[in-house]
């Protein structure tokens, strides 16, 4: 929601997922800065299905899902979270990050 934000007058937002896709989130963001709403809006749809992949799990465990894949080594989530088993939310999660360009 970060380019809506920015329409209606944010200046930036507090995105968890910048920290495992911060390509995808600045895009956005340096893209409406400098005037190019129709990148920004483009990059914002790009974004869209990955950060939407994350709504199947619980949202910490998502995130640390992301950030694992991406090939930093976070480990698992707390108690009493559990991590996202395979199946198919894990498999949507990852086909958006393929998608996206986010792992290979």
């Amino acid at each position: 929601m970060l380019y809506a934000s920015m329409c209606h007058g944010a200046v930036g937002g507090v995105c968890t997922a910048a920290n495992f896709m911060p390509e995808l989130i600045t895009d956005v963001y340096n893209k409406f800065v400098a005037g190019d709403w129709k990148g920004s809006l483009e990059a914002q749809f790009k974004l869209n299905p990955v950060r939407l992949s994350m709504d199947g799990a619980s949202f910490p465990v998502a995130a640390k899902d992301m950030a694992n894949l991406r090939g930093r080594d976070i480990g698992a989530p707390y108690t009493p979270n559990l991590a996202t088993p395979e199946g198919p939310v894990l498999e949507k999660i990852k086909t958006e990050m393929k998608n996206a360009g986010l792992i290979g």
